[in-house]
């Protein structure tokens, strides 16, 4: 019996230790970047030889802000030469439903976390040189061929807040058009960046070409740092 409770002890002390093991290896892999009294860490784009790292540092520690400035690791070369899926069908299977395949630039409408744009490619009732070709950009954490179908389906069922059919009441008298959808960039896990994406699209169109709405055009305005050097 005695034997029996010391190896109960014994089981339960290396438990123990397993655990604050697993737990001081966790608050260390956590707490990496408070190396030289750091509050914070701020990733950014690698450089070459990290000039922009060391630049941005440097003006940080000028400041009161204790913030350690790390790159980002690149794409590893093994995972732009593989592929996940070597079978997966290149051909979509819903091509006359599908808003991104059934145009003339058909793309990957089945990647999620994606930046995609919408242009208007006119009706069959006008004349080619008629068309206004304006576009409207945006961005979604779903499968592109779902946030097309929505687009889609909204312009269908004449939807108010469907942007594609104030288009087409507003510029084209209320006669349906038809619209591709493009897929631009594909930021899966980033909402951030495809938002930072989607702004810098939206303000680089012409404001008579925008389908993007005006409380978009004003949140869009993605805030610029120039740092310059004494």
């Amino acid at each position: 019996m005695n034997r029996l409770r010391k190896v109960m002890v014994s089981s339960s002390s290396s438990v123990e230790r397993r655990v604050e093991c697993r737990k001081e290896k966790d608050e260390k892999s956590k707490a990496w970047y408070k190396k030289g009294n750091k509050e914070s860490v701020l990733f950014i784009t690698a450089t070459p030889n990290s000039e922009l790292r060391d630049l941005l540092q440097n003006e940080v520690d000028k400041s009161s802000f204790r913030i350690k400035i790390t790159e980002k690791s690149g794409t590893k070369v093994v995972r732009m030469l593989q592929k996940n899926d070597p079978f997966k069908t290149k051909e979509c299977r819903n091509k006359n439903e599908c808003m991104i395949c059934s145009g003339s630039n058909p793309g990957s409408c089945r990647d999620s976390g994606v930046t995609y744009r919408i242009n208007c490619m006119g009706n069959q009732l006008e004349n080619d040189e008629e068309r206004c070709d304006s576009e409207y950009n945006g961005e979604t954490g779903k499968v592109g061929y779902v946030r097309g179908g929505k687009h889609s389906a909204d312009l269908r069922n004449h939807r108010e807040d469907s942007v594609l059919w104030q288009h087409s009441l507003e510029k084209h008298d209320g006669v349906e058009q038809n619209f591709e959808m493009t897929i631009v960039d594909k930021v899966r896990g980033d909402a951030m960046k495809r938002q930072i994406l989607e702004s810098i699209r939206i303000g680089k169109v012409p404001n008579e070409k925008n389908l993007n709405r005006k409380d978009e055009w004003n949140s869009a305005r993605v805030p610029r740092v120039r740092i310059t050097r004494n």
